[in-house]
């Protein structure tokens, strides 16, 4: 079945209940009046009440649904202020000064709108809303609502991810090389650039923390006084939607409960009115568009500006439509059409639209992606700057000042877009990859709304950096003790890794993975080092892969595991195709930085570590001490290695620290429902299940066992790794009398015939059909070494579990299961038949843990597309669009000092000791010359 039709198929069953949504959007700009009232449309056309809170009444809302208007003329505007803005006068401005004018706008329209006589009306009615959708703009007191109401917020952002809310989700957001939504920069910014950019984040934040989110503070209480304080509201929220796409916007990270939907606002074209249609379809040159937004007036341009762009218009062979704000212009050309307003989707869908002159504010951007014409941009205030960097550095167009404009500068510009087809190549290329997505950004708009209120604000998906403090976060405290503490041990430990890791040559490796449950996480380096050398050596001289590079065979993608294996990853250079990795487990440090991946070790544990995210001082100092020793033993030690293996068998390849880097997508086995929320970067995708097939009927024999089992079946496996058989006597004498005195019946992945001393109710074999068990109304519980896998399928089919973790990603994952409440976990080194007899007792009779499960269950199958569809569609997409290269962060082309801004931190610092001595030494000056001259009045 295609995705579509499976997607069609969920939002119809989400839409069977209608909700009342409540939809925000106080802007008084036009450009945000029609991303609100796209939101509202797209609410109610899926079966929604939607009650929209605006400055702007709707004049053709949908008639298959409920659509209430709340309109609030004049938020711009108070008996004591009108802000009135000349557009224009905002080009030159520094984005410095737009901190402060922003704040003041922020506070205006906050007030404005609480205040306001229909806004208050419908406080004042009996109305219930199940989810509140804010557009995140400066008005964060608004997101008292969601507490006044009793329902989960929805953020929605205009722009991209951005500092104005990236903290308040917990979003990563490195100024190394993701600019601020006011700076005019792409990723790839200079060193004065990344200075200005840092500053300009440090800035801003200090400006909310201490003077905006105050006011704002102030705002809200004066109207709701008896709520919490905003330093609370404002981290309540449950999803974040955001107007942007890969196509259109540079890749970052993000966290899960971020979603992006940019182009849902877009609509199949319509016809074009008679007139303009016949201008357009007998404009046999073509069609240059010209429009500045809403906001801008063009009659507020100066003389010399108008009459530059009048003579530069006037020389085009093609035809122009230019959105002005009046009747007409003096000197107008004949080429030239004025109109208030143009159905800009429409004109851009035409076929002969060869050019956008655009103001290219992030809509009139993602249009122009969407139809594929190339631009000319005039970016004037805001994020417009920022849009055009991204616009000029893809190729799509080129940018110009409107305030250095010439008639010569613009005439040039023009020719150069219109005549060279690179910018309509590379526009094109773009717009394939916004509409190449899985599923319909108007579709996700929908299925995450509901998404949210079914499971009542899932808060599944918050990060736990948003429970942590800054220092925390940033992990100061860990590294001062550090910086107090030696560092020998670490130069001790590596001395002592490279001694054990540098052997040439290594020999077969039999594990008993019993032994492994209490090693330290720390001894699994060189273990895990030794291993992936012994596997990537014997698999490029095995005579079968031998046979397979030296035959004729042609690949168009390579999937590899990525499992201490990287010497594979010249497979891809060597078929010329590009690589995919998978990742049995969750995202994790072995791969995060190949990708760009930011995993701070403040609350993601590393995944041999047995912690949650609410990790103590001391599990956080040794969560960060090992992810700093894995990444020096994977720099110094592993990838060396895996190099010298690969050169081995492919001498003329690049080295390893280059094709480390050429990942196009990884495949995460994981999800929110059974892994942490994690950020992610776009060429993440979680398809966690997807190996989990439809419940086949059992065998006749085991399906009468379980049939019959009226107390319920308890089902026992280790994996495929352990063997059961080599527990010692004492361990498996307690498991036995444990599981004897169980009413329920007991099935155990045992490998061997029989077990001396097996009680009657339990049943041995080498295998079982492990999710067909699992999905039987009478399994009760699982006893599992908490594996990834077998975790997946427990909660998938809703089995609570009792865990007995043994060796690596187990004990992470045993952990998350007692986190949430899904299960216990015992040590097998340390059972007795008294805890196991305890812990079964618990789980068994306590009905939290099955309801927590069937809990995680239902979020497990919750999802806008199914894992397998995902893995599919993928691939299919890293094939068409070659790589894939535009989802790869800007990140993976920094070195590490860059990306951790070390050189701006530093020249900061040095400039700042520098300024002291200097304001020192001018003081001492001052006052010395103070004394001198009071010691010559007394003299004299």
């Amino acid at each position: 079945m295609k995705t579509s039709i499976i997607l069609f198929l969920l939002i119809m069953v989400g839409a069977v209940k209608s909700y009342r949504i409540l939809v925000i959007f106080p802007m008084e700009s036009g450009s945000h009046y029609i991303l609100g009232s796209a939101v509202a449309r797209t609410l109610v056309e899926a079966g929604h009440d939607v009650t929209l809170v605006s400055p702007f009444e709707q004049k053709n809302p949908p008639k298959n649904g409920t659509w209430r208007d709340v309109v609030l003329p004049g938020l711009m505007h108070n008996d004591d202020n009108d802000i009135e803005f000349n557009f224009m006068d905002m080009e030159s401005m520094s984005p410095f000064l737009m901190i402060p004018m922003l704040n003041m706008m922020g506070d205006m329209i906050t007030r404005n709108t609480l205040e306001h006589k229909n806004f208050q009306k419908m406080l004042n009615s009996n109305a219930h809303f199940d989810a509140i959708i804010l557009e995140q703009f400066n008005n964060d007191a608004l997101k008292v609502l969601a507490h006044h109401y009793k329902a989960p917020l929805i953020l929605f952002s205009s722009l991209g991810a951005n500092s104005w809310f990236n903290p308040l989700i917990g979003n990563p957001s490195p100024p190394s090389y993701i600019p601020e939504p006011l700076m005019p920069y792409t990723s790839d910014m200079t060193f004065w650039q990344r200075l200005e950019n840092f500053v300009f984040a440090v800035l801003s934040e200090l400006s909310r923390q201490l003077i905006f989110f105050p006011a704002q503070n102030r705002i809200m209480k004066e109207f709701f006084p008896d709520v919490p304080d905003l330093s609370i509201l404002n981290y309540n929220t449950s999803l974040v939607f955001v107007n942007s796409h890969e196509s259109t916007n540079q890749p970052v990270p993000r966290v899960p409960n971020m979603v992006d939907i940019g182009g849902y606002h877009i609509n199949p074209p319509k016809e074009l009115p008679k007139d303009l249609k016949e201008f357009m379809d007998n404009a046999t040159e073509g069609v240059v568009y010209f429009s500045l937004g809403s906001n801008v007036q063009p009659s507020q341009m100066s003389d010399s500006m108008r009459r530059h762009i009048l003579v530069a218009l006037g020389k085009l062979k093609q035809k122009v439509l230019w959105k002005w704000d009046e009747d007409t212009i003096p000197g107008k050309p004949d080429n030239v059409r004025l109109s208030k307003w143009f159905p800009q989707q429409d004109i851009l869908a035409h076929r002969n639209t060869k050019l956008f002159i655009t103001h290219s504010g992030l809509l009139s951007t993602i249009e122009t992606v969407y139809f594929g014409v190339p631009i000319l941009a005039f970016p004037v205030f805001g994020d417009q700057k920022l849009n055009a960097a991204f616009a000029v550095g893809n190729g799509i167009g080129l940018s110009l000042s409107i305030f250095q404009l010439t008639e010569e500068k613009l005439s040039d510009a023009l020719r150069e877009i219109i005549n060279n087809p690179k910018y309509k190549e590379n526009v094109k290329r773009r717009s394939k990859l916004m509409h190449d997505r899985p599923v319909k950004p108007k579709d996700l708009l929908v299925y995450w709304t509901e998404f949210v209120i079914r499971h009542k604000g899932a808060p599944h998906l918050q990060v736990a950096a948003l429970d942590l403090p800054w220092y925390r976060y940033l992990l100061l405290d860990v590294i001062a003790f550090l910086a107090v503490s030696s560092v020998l041990f670490v130069v001790l430990f590596c001395f002592i890794i490279r001694k054990i890791c540098c052997s040439k040559e290594a020999n077969p490796i039999e594990f008993d993975f019993m032994d492994m449950e209490s090693m330290s996480p720390f001894l699994m380096i060189p273990l895990l080092n030794m291993m992936g050398d012994i596997i990537t050596r014997n698999m490029l001289r095995h005579q079968n892969f031998q046979k397979l590079l030296n035959s004729n065979e042609h690949f168009d993608a390579i999937i590899l595991e990525q499992f201490n294996n990287d010497g594979l990853k010249v497979l891809a250079h060597h078929y010329k195709a590009p690589l995919i990795l998978f990742s049995s487990i969750g995202a994790n440090s072995w791969f995060n930085p190949l990708i760009g991946n930011p995993s701070p070790p403040s609350y993601i544990p590393e995944p041999l570590m047995p912690y949650t995210s609410d990790m103590t001082f001391w599990q956080r100092l040794e969560n960060f001490v090992f992810a700093v020793l894995s990444e020096l033993n994977r720099q110094l030690i592993f990838f060396p290695a895996q190099n010298r293996i690969m050169k081995g068998f492919f001498p003329d390849v690049p080295d390893l620290s280059i094709l480390n880097y050429n990942t196009s997508l990884v495949f995460v086995n994981s999800h929110e429902s059974t892994n942490q929320p994690v950020p992610r970067v776009p060429n993440m995708v979680d398809i966690g299940g997807y190996h989990i097939n439809p419940p086949k009927e059992l065998p006749k024999d085991l399906k009468e066992f379980m049939d019959n089992a009226t107390e319920g079946v308890v089902y026992f496996s280790l994996g495929s790794n352990v063997q059961p058989s080599q527990m010692s006597d004492s361990m498996r004498r307690h498991i036995l009398v444990a599981l004897g005195k169980l009413k329920q019946k007991v099935l155990w992945k045992w490998d061997e015939d029989t077990i001396p001393g097996k009680p009657d109710n339990v049943r041995l074999s080498k295998w079982f059909p492990q999710q067909d068990i699992l999905a039987h109304r009478n399994t009760k519980l699982f006893i599992t070494h908490s594996g990834l896998l077998s975790t997946i399928e427990t909660v998938y089919f809703g089995v609570p579990i009792l865990a007995i973790p043994v060796f690596s990603d187990q004990k992470l994952n045993a952990a998350f299961a007692v986190g949430n409440g899904i299960g216990l976990s015992l040590s097998i080194s340390r059972l007795t038949e008294e805890k196991l007899s305890d812990a079964l007792r618990e789980i068994i009779n306590n009905p939290k843990y099955n309801e927590n499960v069937k809990r995680r269950s239902k979020l497990m199958n919750d999802r806008p597309v199914k894992p397998k569809d995902l893995l599919v569609y993928w691939t299919e997409f890293v094939i068409r669009h070659k790589g894939a290269p535009h989802l790869q962060v800007a990140a993976l082309d920094l070195p590490w000092y860059r990306y951790l801004l070390l050189d701006v931190i530093a020249f900061l610092a040095v400039s700042s000791v520098l300024l002291v001595v200097l304001f020192c030494f001018i003081i001492r000056k001052i006052c010395c010359s103070k004394e001198k001259s009071k010691q010559k009045v007394k003299k004299n």
